[in-house]
């Protein structure tokens, strides 16, 4: 990625892995993740998160409608991988993976 992410949990908990560190965010909890660290979050609870995600600097912000736009046309079920990494790799970003399982 090219920015920065930053994010606040405003309800629930949300479990980033950063690199190779796990680390659960409760509600008030602030996270930075610098440009470049390989990670990803989860929801690993049944209660619902509340996030604000904001990445530095401006800019980033387009990948999320567009983002919607895309899974919008896709048909139901799990998304199409391969059409989602080449939309990430549009905004500098690479799937690695997929997420850790989130056993509870």
């Amino acid at each position: 990625m090219r920015e920065d992410e930053n994010y606040y949990v405003t309800e629930g908990t949300l479990t980033f892995r950063l690199g190779e560190r796990d680390v659960e965010a409760p509600a008030g909890t602030f996270v930075h993740i610098p440009k470049g660290l390989v990670h990803t979050h989860w929801n690993a609870t049944d209660a619902p998160v509340g996030l604000v995600a904001f990445p530095a600097p401006a800019g980033f912000e387009a990948f999320f409608a567009d983002l919607a736009e895309l899974m919008a046309g896709m048909s139901s079920g799990p998304p199409d991988m391969g059409k989602m990494a080449a939309f990430y790799e549009g905004y500098g970003l690479q799937v690695v993976g997929p997420p850790p399982n989130s056993e509870r």
